[in-house]
């Protein structure tokens, strides 16, 4: 059951990496492009993709940590914890941004790149096992 838990953790984490970035380049093509519709209809990305996504990741780490007898006491995994959250939050305030602000274009792609900073951190915590700070 273990390895199952951690492939899917893994497609999860990759797949909303990568969705992430996508949507950074589609919001940015779709605002040099004067489409306003376009960053519109990016939130349904956002709305049915992006935040399951994030969710199942979260919750097939925990299945991780269950599975593998770790605790929140180990620092890396706290981390891991700590950032996915941030990244949550982050990617809401995007997204309102997005949906009430639209002409805040490049506050929104610094909450994106902050987005996608942490998930480098939190990718590089779990394949080294430690923190860089």
């Amino acid at each position: 059951m273990f390895p199952w838990i951690k492939f899917l953790h893994l497609i999860f984490a990759v797949t909303l990496f990568g969705l992430c970035i996508s949507s950074v380049y589609y919001v940015r093509s779709a605002s040099q492009a004067l489409y306003p519709h376009a960053i519109k209809e990016s939130l349904k990305l956002d709305r049915w993709i992006i935040l399951p996504f994030m969710l199942l990741t979260f919750i097939f780490g925990t299945g991780m940590v269950h599975g593998t007898h770790l605790s929140l006491h180990v620092h890396w995994v706290l981390n891991a914890y700590i950032f996915l959250s941030i990244n949550l939050i982050l990617w809401s305030i995007s997204a309102w941004l997005r949906w009430k602000k639209p002409e805040r274009k490049n506050l929104y792609l610094i909450f994106q790149i902050l987005v996608l900073v942490i998930f480098v951190i939190i990718l590089h915590d779990a394949v080294t096992q430690s923190t860089w700070f």
